[in-house]
Formats: structure tokens, sequence, C-alpha cells
């Protein structure tokens, strides 16, 4: 994969969570979880990942909430099932500004969403 990393190639990663941790900023808490298969797939929708656009996290922006996606591990030469153990896959924290950091497989990227930017 060339050039810069698109918001969108993640798309698919982001989709195939089972969980998804509404996180506060303030307390670090989980305060709510999304597991229903609709939800998480009007979350990914809602996103708008392909209006993000690369971009450098600005020293005044401040964290206003993040979410921590989780799914099963992948089933391994000898297994039936999985054993129901959700593992963190992502986390994409949101900024005043517009600005969103996804973290996920040890990179990670701050974006600008072009949508919200305009608003």
């Amino acid at each position: 994969m060339g050039g810069l990393p698109n918001a969108s190639d993640y798309g698919d990663d982001i989709s195939k969570a089972q969980e998804i941790a509404v996180i506060s900023p303030d307390t670090a808490e989980v305060i709510d979880t999304i597991t229903d298969t609709k939800e998480i797939e009007d979350f990914v929708s809602a996103l708008n990942l392909d209006q993000w656009e690369l971009k450098t996290l600005p020293d005044e922006a401040s964290e206003i909430g993040s979410f921590g996606l989780a799914q099963e591990g992948t089933i391994k030469l000898g297994q039936t099932d999985t054993d129901g153990t959700l593992y963190d896959i992502a986390t994409i924290t949101l900024y005043n500004g517009a600005y969103i950091s996804f973290e996920i497989g040890g990179f990670d990227m701050t974006f600008e969403d072009l949508l919200k930017k305009v608003k």
C-alpha cells in the first residue's frame, strides 16, 4: 500500500468490530457499549471515513471523547470456535475542531473530518 494512509482503507477493519465502548474524556470510564450489529454499521457509516484527511493535531485541540473497538480473536488452526474473548482492535479519539485520532495495528494517525469542518 503506497502513498499516504487513507481512513476509508480501514472501514472494513472498523466494521468488523463486535463491540464499541464509548469512553468519557473526563473519567476514562466506559459510559456506553454498542454491540448490536446494525448499530455498529450505523456507527461506521456515521464516521464518513471518506471525508477524513490526514492532518497534524493542533496543540490547542482537546479530547471530547473516544471509542474503543473490540472483536473476537481469529480462529486458529485446530480450533472450531473462539472462546468469546474480545480483543481491542482500534481506538478512535475525537477532538474539538473536527479532528480525529485513529489508532489501529500499531499505527496512530490524525485526521480532520472535512464534513464537520465546514458545518
